[in-house]
């Protein structure tokens, strides 16, 4: 049997690559910010620090967009170059594209060696190409959680994210009765903040920031009411921090949330209707959260991928 992997890659966006040892944890923290970018921190310091050595597994982060599927497809062509095993772990997809890649029998030998994905409906989606069941495992995102007071029932509405057109977060401004409070930015935040002017909602746009915390300690909730998602962070981080979620039911989030929390995008009745029925985290769900995605749950699944991808011819 062929040994497990002497060092792990990590690739995230703007981050360059970094080095890790299997079965070794050491706190270390990357650079980044966002989604993608909180994963691969928790999850370098989970696996530890880098060594000096020959690398056998490249673990990319890609999201699966034209313009950045092109550049993952080559990095995937350069590392088998140099002998080495290619992991990726799927955290967006464009459905457009997911479609006309199944159409076209995509990937063919330009994918990687092992896909993980976050949630079932990703690893469907993924068979639906033709990648064999055994190349295809689901490990969820790391996610942090906190330690807050019980929530304010009548505190702000949140959302927490990328301001794009997908995350659609004029619809939680047409519906509000109650202040909103915006933590985040992106290409749709002026136009956003004119909508809530016009509207007469009371909405505080905070900007990015490196801990959410203190907004999930004074909101009521988080809301997404998104056209498109994977498996969002901010989800597992409020469930896991005792706040509820109202959300679209879109990629993986029906696999988190009960059917109360979950409406048709661009429903506003039902985004109103499911507002107003908010209630507390069970305890359960929280621990059941917080066990589920801890950076060290994951980082030990992961090994296992990596052990696996090793042993395969």
């Amino acid at each position: 049997m062929a040994q497990g992997p002497r060092s792990i890659l990590l690739h995230e966006p703007g981050t360059g690559h970094r080095r890790v040892p299997p079965l070794r944890v050491q706190l270390r923290s990357v650079g980044g910010r966002g989604g993608v970018g909180q994963h691969g921190r928790l999850l370098a310091e989970a696996l530890g620090r880098p060594p000096d050595g020959d690398v056998d597994v490249v673990h990319l982060n890609p999201s699966l967009r034209h313009r950045a599927l092109l550049r993952d497809q080559v990095r995937t062509v350069r590392a088998r170059r140099a002998g080495a095993r290619v992991v990726w772990q799927l955290h967006g997809i464009d459905p457009r594209l997911g479609a006309l890649l199944a159409r076209t029998g995509w990937p063919g030998g330009l994918g990687p060696d092992h896909w993980v994905v976050l949630h079932e409906g990703a690893r469907a989606l993924v068979r639906s190409w033709g990648v064999p069941a055994r190349r295809v495992s689901r490990v969820g995102p790391c996610a942090r959680s906190w330690d807050l007071p019980p929530r304010h029932p009548l505190g702000p509405w949140l959302f927490l994210g990328r301001l794009d057109r997908n995350k659609a977060v004029h619809r939680l401004l047409d519906v509000t009765d109650r202040p909103v409070v915006v933590v985040g930015d992106g290409p749709t935040r002026a136009g956003l903040e004119r909508h809530a002017r016009l509207r007469g909602v009371d909405a505080t746009f905070v900007g990015w920031v490196d801990d959410p915390s203190p907004w999930l300690a004074r909101c009521a909730g988080l809301v997404l009411p998104s056209d498109q998602e994977g498996l969002p962070l901010c989800v597992l981080e409020a469930l896991g921090s005792g706040r509820p979620v109202v959300a679209s039911a879109v990629g993986g989030l029906p696999f988190v949330l009960p059917g109360r929390c979950l409406v048709p995008p661009g429903d506003l009745g039902a985004l109103r209707r499911a507002l107003g029925r908010v209630e507390d985290v069970p305890p359960a769900t929280q621990e059941r959260i917080r066990a589920t995605y801890a950076p060290e749950t994951v980082a030990a699944q992961l090994m296992a991928v990596y052990e696996q991808v090793m042993e395969t011819p």
